[in-house]
């Protein structure tokens, strides 16, 4: 009985080990082999007591409203390598870049935070206010993950920290 029991134990705290590194590995995998891509943001800076300080971030859409009914987002990427959603759909797209909302019904761009060091998010936005700013996203398949904030063309955190 103690044998099964202490089997049982090892065999929990392996799953619950490799929940997360999973978990990791997946967001790491994206940066690491996603195609890059831009898209222009309209970044602000909140606080939040349970998350601490990031920059959230606004997207300009050239899809009316009743344009966005869907869970997909197609992408199509210009010769500056900025993306901007082309049509939504509710169909999953066979090729290309595309990204998936976090609602099933009504698209919106699912990338809207970027957390940075507590004392640059103020920083940041300040910045901001006359500033071109957008982001770098790594897509590969569903799964899309920010790698960098720019602004003016420069890293946010590299041209905060100078």
């Amino acid at each position: 009985m103690k044998k099964i029991l202490l089997l049982l134990l090892i065999v929990a705290v392996i799953v619950q080990l490799f929940v997360p590194a999973y978990m990791i590995w997946e967001r790491f995998d994206v940066l690491k082999s996603g195609d890059e891509v831009k898209i222009a943001v309209r970044p602000i800076d909140p606080y939040d007591a349970f998350r601490g300080r990031y920059v959230a971030l606004r997207f300009d859409y050239d899809l009316d409203y009743s344009e966005r009914n869907g869970q997909y987002g197609v992408l199509e990427v210009d010769e500056n390598n900025f993306a901007k959603v082309v049509r939504v759909t509710n169909k999953k797209p066979e090729s290309g870049l595309y990204l998936v909302s976090d609602e099933s019904h009504y698209f919106t761009i699912p990338l809207d935070r970027y957390y940075m060091e507590e004392t640059l998010a103020p920083k940041a936005e300040a910045m901001l206010n006359n500033s071109q700013a957008y982001i770098t996203v790594r897509i590969k398949g569903d799964k899309a993950v920010i790698s960098g904030l720019y602004i003016n063309n420069i890293k946010a955190e590299d041209l905060l920290t100078r």
